[in-house]
């Protein structure tokens, strides 16, 4: 079904998406990740009963599902098929919230091992204790895959889960790349443990932070090595199905040339045949936003190299101004203005036909073999190499673990 029928006649979410060369795809036909940040605000410290109870909210735990059923409305409203969510807990069953997503058309992508972090300078807010030189294995720990694998294993269950983005937006400057191998550890297990428990083969890729120092090494990093498809390409361990990252270049009155875009698409063009999203988008340094940027991302400029993205984001909380929509006291939703901008943007898009959207031909990805950046010398060189921390548990007592637990 085209993109244009299915926007105009919504279907359920039930044909399951996947990568083929550097597109996404459902059903034989191309897939853009029409998406938004779906983020709960955080539960205030003062607010929390004793014992504390999560800061952070599952969005699709059952005690949340009320919630998503206000919505799910808007989602269906703004013309969107795909959300992200963070803050998955294993002790939560999400069956109900994405079976009622899968009725309404929506896919999800769901950020995993998010704890896997350095702790918080106690100096300097916002920066963490890492030094560059020591080993990063110590951070890939059983507790971290017990926190996720049983998440994928339930989650893999469900043809709307569209993908496993591995969070790695921690690597903010040269001192953090050795914790590139971490995280591309945690691609390698995570695919490995779908196999082994016989699941569906959902996309594991990675979500990264904008860095314009470090960006062309990361997409590079995690695109490196063969799918193991052929003998010419024989299988390199962690290499990510899809890179999203975050992208703030577009502020305010813009263009495909003035934002940069059209510079990092030449230049992805010729560095990476791996699908490629952007995590998070939507400057708000002029308000209200008018989403210009939408047009472009979805337009034959982009779409040869990406697949769509997430606007930032859907909830407004302690006044980021980033958020498409208040919680009144009652429970209530209020769209703000920049709701319907959004909208308005998406329905263009959405009407577009498919020859106006993508021009370009499928890229082979499964084929390629691409390079790692080279390990360079100095506190602001790249510093992840192909070694990779070893699997941190038996594989037979982890699959044994989650396996007790269905």
């Amino acid at each position: 079904m085209s993109e244009l029928l299915y926007y105009l006649s919504p279907q359920p979410a039930s044909t399951p998406v996947y990568t083929k060369g550097n597109l996404f795809y459902r059903d034989g036909e191309r897939f853009f990740i029409k998406g938004i940040s779906y983020i709960p605000p955080p539960v205030n410290a003062e607010q929390r009963p004793p014992p504390a109870q999560p800061l952070h909210i599952d969005p699709l735990a059952d005690d949340h599902l009320g919630e998503l059923k206000k919505d799910i409305p808007l989602l269906r409203d703004l013309g969107l098929n795909t959300i992200s969510v963070g803050n998955l807990s294993p002790s939560n069953s999400h069956t109900a919230a994405l079976q009622l997503l899968e009725q309404n058309g929506i896919y999800v992508l769901v950020n995993i091992f998010s704890s896997i972090r350095p702790p918080p300078d106690p100096i300097v807010h916002g920066r963490v204790q890492f030094d560059a030189n020591s080993d990063p294995k110590a951070y890939y720990t059983l507790t971290s895959v017990l926190e996720i694998f049983p998440l994928l294993d339930e989650l893999a269950e469900h043809p709307n889960v569209l993908g496993f983005a591995v969070d790695a937006e921690v690597i903010v400057s040269p001192g953090l790349t050795p914790l590139a191998t971490v995280f591309r550890a945690c691609i390698r297990d995570s695919k490995d443990f779908l196999a082994r428990r016989g699941k569906r083969a959902v996309p594991v890729g990675v979500a990264t932070s904008q860095n314009q120092a470090l960006q062309r090494q990361i997409v590079q990093y995690f695109s490196a090595g063969g799918s193991g498809s052929s003998s010419e390409a024989p299988n390199t361990p962690g290499r990510a199905d899809f890179v999203a990252y975050d992208n703030w270049a577009w502020a305010g009155k813009s263009d495909f040339q003035m934002s940069g875009w059209k510079n990092e698409v030449e230049m992805y063009e010729k560095l990476t045949r791996t699908p490629m999203l952007l995590n998070a988008y939507g400057t708000n340094v002029s308000q209200p936003r008018v989403w210009d940027e939408v047009l472009c991302l979805y337009s034959p400029d982009m779409t040869g190299v990406f697949s769509g993205g997430f606007a930032y984001t859907f909830f407004e909380y302690g006044k980021c101004e980033y958020g498409l929509v208040e919680i009144e006291a009652d429970g209530r939703r209020k769209p703000r203005q920049e709701f319907n901008s959004l909208r308005n943007k998406f329905r263009k898009v959405n009407v577009r036909f498919e020859d106006e959207v993508a021009a370009a031909e499928r890229k082979d990805h499964n084929s390629r073999v691409g390079e790692f950046p080279e390990i360079e010398q100095g506190r602001n060189g790249w510093r992840a190499g192909k070694d990779l921390p070893e699997f941190p548990g038996s594989w037979e007592d982890i699959v044994q673990v989650v396996r007790g637990s269905d």
